[in-house]
């Protein structure tokens, strides 16, 4: 099959190894056009394979003058498919991607203060919301539990110890103390969705709080379409600009910074530079093109801003209608493209694969492959106090779980305390070491270590406390329910 074809280097369009070549194969073309060419061409249609040579032209001009000669059947590059065009001398292949014009812009500082993000709508929402249910909430557990001893019968002092119960369970998925287990079937029933309730609510105001500062941190552009430009300074191609922009944007004042663009150097390096100099308010160019700044690894602190401007891309093929052979080969192309778009015939690699490794996407939302670096600041104050909170829980846990462990091996507390409910976190020492000892005394026979619980007991109702006076009387007991069975 006698066909040629052609390309020109345009990053990230068709890129190879070596820009100023005259000549290189399928195997090396990449970019967007290229290696979908080698899915087309090779993986669909099977008219190449890797070592099939692919002459390199100098530009776009020469690369259209060379097909629109026939000096090759296939021109591979992101051309612009214009009516103008249609008319006079090319022949467009089927649309392979629907691009635009763009303009590159600096990220904007991040308006307000991180405190601000605290009292936005959806959080004051979710804040109110868990007011409201921690309240009515309250009211139900007390109702529910009110006569089982878990809360005070009276409603005045009941609540607040309900409302406890209720910003505990939300906040931590737990139910409180040992002690405020709740013991009704209803109880149990309205604890376990409002544990549940919880969790949604702490995830729904963990969401948006981290929404909220990632929103800030990754700012807008004041750019956001053709009209926004006016009386800013703009940079791009003398070429680019007077082909596709100076009579439909030159009455809205917008200063334009010509820049001569070399293909084969890294386009718009110099205009990149201006505007992170400040020099200039953007880059004015085609959208698919500006995103290679990212791929470049430079896109830190910059955006590219939706399409404003609709623009169509294709491959070229000869004006030559007439050649029923030539007619055949392009018909056979465009269906072959469609099935690349559709995923029909499992290239590799994909449509849209390639649309998020070179065009990063839809054009028609902002584009941002990283963030402002003024805007990532480290707040080692915070970090340390942090880190210092840990650090002293830490510590605090490992000296008590030492005493502890000290305790049990001088034999203050017996062995068998360690399986009591009771010895939890909610309890004094004094309470645990008395409860443990209390029901240790439940399962012992011996009338001395009755004596010595009770003897522990008593001295430790001495110093107050309701669940200490309990513990005692309880000790009391259980010494004359044993004595009393002798």
């Amino acid at each position: 099959m006698n066909i040629r074809y052609c390309s020109t280097y345009y990053a990230p369009h068709i890129i190879i190894p070596t820009p100023s070549a005259s000549t290189t194969t399928f195997g090396e073309l990449k970019g967007f056009a290229g290696e979908m060419a080698d899915a087309v061409f090779r993986q669909i249609l099977g008219w190449v394979d890797s070592s099939t040579p692919v002459d390199m032209y100098s530009g776009f001009t020469t690369l259209q003058k060379a097909v629109e000669n026939g000096d090759c059947q296939f021109g591979i590059q992101a051309m612009f498919k214009t009516s103008e065009r249609e008319k006079c001398c090319t022949v467009f292949t089927d649309t392979f991607f629907e691009g635009g014009f763009a303009v590159l812009v600096r990220q904007e500082a991040p308006s307000g203060h991180w405190l601000a993000n605290l009292v936005s709508r959806l959080v004051l929402d979710i804040i109110v919301t868990g007011i409201l249910a921690i309240f009515l909430m309250a009211n139900l557990i007390w109702v529910a539990e009110r006569k089982s001893g878990l809360f005070s019968d009276g409603y005045l002092y009941g609540i607040p110890e309900a409302l406890w119960f209720s910003c505990m369970t939300l906040m931590g998925g737990d139910v409180g103390c040992t002690w405020q287990i709740p013991r009704t079937l209803f109880g149990r029933f309205v604890s376990a969705l409002w544990i549940f309730f919880g969790i949604v609510l702490i995830a729904m105001f963990t969401a948006e709080l981290s929404s909220a500062f990632t929103e800030q941190k990754l700012s807008r552009s004041k750019i956001e379409h053709i009209n926004d430009m006016s009386g800013l300074t703009m940079c791009t191609s003398g070429p680019f600009y007077q082909a596709y922009f100076a009579d439909s944007i030159r009455g809205m004042g917008l200063g334009i910074k010509e820049y001569p663009v070399d293909v084969r150097d890294l386009l718009y390096a110099s205009c990149t530079q201006l505007l992170r100099d400040k020099v200039v308010d953007g880059v004015l160019g085609n959208r698919e093109e500006l995103v290679d700044v990212f791929n470049r690894g430079e896109g830190n602190g910059l955006l590219v801003t939706p399409i404003f401007e609709k623009a169509f891309y294709s491959w070229l093929t000869p004006p030559n209608v007439s050649d029923a052979t030539l007619n055949g080969y392009r018909r056979s192309v465009n269906v072959a493209m469609l099935e690349f778009r559709e995923g029909i015939t499992g290239t590799v690699p994909t449509y849209e694969q390639l649309v998020n490794k070179y065009y990063y996407g839809d054009p028609t939302v902002i584009s941002k492959a990283g963030l402002r670096s003024d805007v990532i600041g480290t707040d080692w104050v915070l970090y340390g106090l942090a880190i210092g909170v840990v650090c002293l829980y830490i510590l605090l846990m490992a000296s008590t779980k030492l005493f502890v462990w000290w305790m049990y091996k001088s034999s203050v507390i017996p062995a068998d305390a360690q399986s009591i409910p009771s010895f939890s976190r909610c309890r004094s020492t004094s309470e645990r070491m008395l409860l443990s000892m209390v029901a240790h005394l439940e399962g012992s026979s011996k009338s001395a270590s009755l004596r010595a619980a009770a003897a522990v007991a008593s001295r430790s109702a001495e110093g107050g406390g309701t669940l200490v006076k309990n513990a005692s009387q309880r000790a009391s007991e259980i010494e004359e329910d044993n004595f009393s069975a002798f």
